[in-house]
């Protein structure tokens, strides 16, 4: 893996984005996140939201944006889980760059798909990720977590450190070399993919130094117990499916490597 970061000057190419969005019943979030797409400067990119089969208001409200702009996308996915409806959501994108973002999720500022072309111009970069911060499920205004990604190091993957997923923007040709989210994972799908990607030599990787998600608390990972160990056994998996040996101590070495980002 090769690590740049870039800085910040006037974009001189052109290249499309695809959001993929993932979605269930998300009709309480959904207007933050079309918004936080909607408000951006850089206005070539496509939007692509997959259904999983929402019983409440969700597909009304993406109707309603969909009238306003075609640059919606609505695709129906119902009952075969969050990583097959991504992998549908790639397979149907035209932009060269892919971003991922969660249906409570938003971003930061109007300024984010500006600043990620300017990493793929300026380093001929393959993907690029930035900063997160975590907010209160209902207030935004509440930062419980404020994760620093940082630059990219082998050592640092080791003890349990990705970028944060929803700031990974990645040229779609990389899916065509690497292979889609593994759609046998019911949460660590994305870390999976991730692992893959920091693995792999000769990618370009650009760091942001900059917020680029707000991502809202509660995540299925975090919902309780269980989920907390199934998302730890898929982690170890993807070292072993990775043809890796799991580092020593590696759950509680990436629970360490957590904390600070709380304060």
């Amino acid at each position: 893996m090769r690590y740049t970061q870039i800085p910040y000057d006037i974009i001189q190419i052109t290249m499309k984005i695809s959001v993929i969005i993932p979605v269930l019943n998300g009709a309480t979030t959904i207007r933050d996140t079309m918004d936080s797409i909607f408000a951006q400067t850089y206005s070539d990119f496509e939007c692509i939201v997959v259904d999983g089969g929402s019983t409440d208001t969700t597909l009304a409200i993406l109707e309603e944006y969909q009238k306003e702009d075609s640059r919606i996308h609505i695709l129906n996915a119902p009952k075969v889980g969050i990583y097959s409806s991504i992998n549908e959501g790639i397979k149907s994108a035209s932009g060269e760059i892919v971003n991922i973002l969660n249906s409570d999720d938003f971003y930061d500022d109007s300024a984010v798909f500006q600043n990620i072309i300017h990493a793929f111009e300026k380093d001929n970069a393959d993907a690029c990720y930035g900063d997160m911060i975590i907010i209160k499920k209902n207030d935004p205004s509440k930062i419980v977590k404020y994760w620093k990604a940082g630059i990219f190091n082998l050592k640092h993957v080791r003890s349990g450190w990705t970028p944060p997923h929803q700031t990974l923007f990645i040229k779609k040709e990389i899916y065509d070399q690497l292979g889609f989210y593994k759609d046998s994972f019911k949460i660590a799908g994305d870390y999976e993919f991730m692992l893959r990607v920091l693995l792999t030599e000769d990618i370009t990787l650009s760091y942001i130094p900059k917020i680029l998600v707000r991502m809202r608390t509660g995540g299925v990972s975090t919902l309780s117990t269980k989920n907390r160990l199934l998302k730890w056994k898929e982690q170890r998996l993807s070292w072993k499916l990775n043809r890796m040996k799991v580092p020593f101590l590696f759950i509680t070495r990436r629970i360490l490597s957590n904390i600070h980002q709380y304060f």
